[in-house]
């Protein structure tokens, strides 16, 4: 049965997309990562017209085998997820969870590290499936002075965790306990920045995470950014515009989208603007000196805002996800204010209220359904709330359940290719 688990766990690992790449060589992939930067307005709507917002193999679960869903262990999954780079996760009485004590070697940035979460890069050395031997710069976030209430840990960790098993696209996060040697202090991302010059100290990081990008290639506009301190992301009005929704295959996708826009407002992800979600390519090719996407994908970029920013428990257990309106439809209930109308550069004081059909509703209950009471509670378990924020897993799932039966309770009409998704309140 172990034998059968870990197998089970390694043929479902979702870290970082896994994504099979499709670039031969080096110099032909430098090419495609550049040309990708330079889409047209055109081919970059033709791409997000085509982009998935879900992993196609736990798609394929939830849809054909949810008994199997039940069935994936969510500390061998993190196992799988880390424990080439970072050993293994630890269970102690299958109580709690701890986080291994991991080394590195502190990376001195050359540039600024965006956001408002301490961090900073480090060299970890870790072995590829093949079994060769690299060494990866990867960025550590860690709690500040400020403690746990002012970090983005928790819910980094809860929201992406989930993401995975919904099925939805994600990045993954490794907590950990960091040694990082040659560290300019225990407090590197000094003044919004981490270009402190290496010592020779080693300092500890007790309660930390190591960011596991996604192996893909970002889509940017070939247009001037909106805002000097916003990456070129992707904007709510580009992601809902799909053509032909009457063909089924769209339609899907239509819904599909639908559904990740009520996950986004389950978890109450309150920094969900353009600069967080994600446009990307997996696989491209190139011909004769065009680049043209093959498998678009879309996703959450940063969940450090969910929950309430740093999961106020009580607050998020009492959010209401989906309202009921007068005529039978029903939207999310968004509380984020940086969620603009897109009409305009520099709309302010606009709330978006997804609409949400009976088919994204049941698509996102019936996966959220398909996980155990178990799997809710490890999930806390492995962000360690319960220690750090005094959060209980029983609790924790009560809130879940309790959230998803109000959800499926509500009344919601049919899917419409003709209705907006996004309604604008002013």
């Amino acid at each position: 049965m172990k034998i059968f688990r870990l197998k089970l766990a390694f043929a479902l690992t979702l870290s970082m997309f896994h994504f099979e790449t499709a670039f031969a060589e080096n110099s032909e992939k430098d090419q495609i990562k550049e040309k990708l930067k330079a889409l047209t307005i055109e081919a970059r709507l033709e791409a997000i017209s085509r982009a998935e917002v879900v992993e196609k193999k736990m798609d394929k679960l939830h849809r054909e085998n949810p008994a199997k869903v039940s069935e994936i262990d969510m500390v061998q999954e993190l196992k799988q997820i880390c424990g080439a780079n970072f050993d293994y996760i630890n269970e102690e009485g299958k109580a709690n969870v701890t986080w291994p004590t991991v080394s590195c070697k502190y990376h001195r940035a050359t540039k600024t590290l965006g956001g408002s979460t301490n961090k900073f890069l480090c060299d970890f050395n870790e072995v590829k499936k093949s079994g060769e031997k690299v060494v990866k710069t990867r960025k550590v976030k860690y709690l500040a002075f400020t403690g746990i209430k002012n970090s983005e840990l928790i819910p980094s960790l809860l929201a992406s965790t989930m993401a995975r098993m919904m099925g939805f696209y994600t990045e993954s996060y490794c907590p950990a306990q960091i040694k990082c040697e040659n560290c300019p202090s225990n407090m590197p991302y000094e003044f919004g920045k981490s270009e402190g010059r290496p010592s020779q100290e080693t300092f500890d990081f007790r309660d930390a995470m190591v960011e596991m990008q996604a192996d893909v290639m970002t889509i940017t506009p070939n247009i001037p950014r909106s805002h000097p301190r916003h990456p070129h992301g992707l904007s709510w009005t580009e992601i809902f515009k799909v053509q032909e929704t009457q063909k089924k295959s769209v339609r899907e996708k239509a819904i599909e989208r639908e559904a990740w826009l009520l996950w986004l407002n389950f978890i109450v992800e309150m920094d969900a603007h353009s600069g967080n979600q994600r446009i990307a390519c997996d696989k491209a090719t190139l011909k004769d000196n065009e680049v043209f996407c093959e498998k678009p994908v879309m996703y959450t970029h940063d969940y450090g805002q969910a929950l309430f920013r740093r999961f106020q428990f009580n607050k998020w257990r009492n959010h209401i996800s989906l309202l009921q309106n007068g005529d039978d439809s029903c939207r999310g209930g968004m509380t984020s204010d940086v969620i603009k109308s897109e009409r305009g550069q520099g709309a302010t004081g606009v709330e978006v209220e997804p609409i949400i059909s009976s088919e994204a509703r049941d698509f996102l209950v019936s996966r959220m359904r398909n996980l155990t009471d178990k799997q809710w509670r490890d999930i806390l378990r492995i962000s360690n709330a319960e220690r750090l924020l005094k959060v209980k897993p029983d609790e924790f799932v009560a809130a879940v359940k309790a959230k998803i039966e109000i959800m499926s309770q509500v009344r919601c009409a049919p899917f419409d290719s003709k209705s907006t998704v996004l309604s604008e309140k002013l």
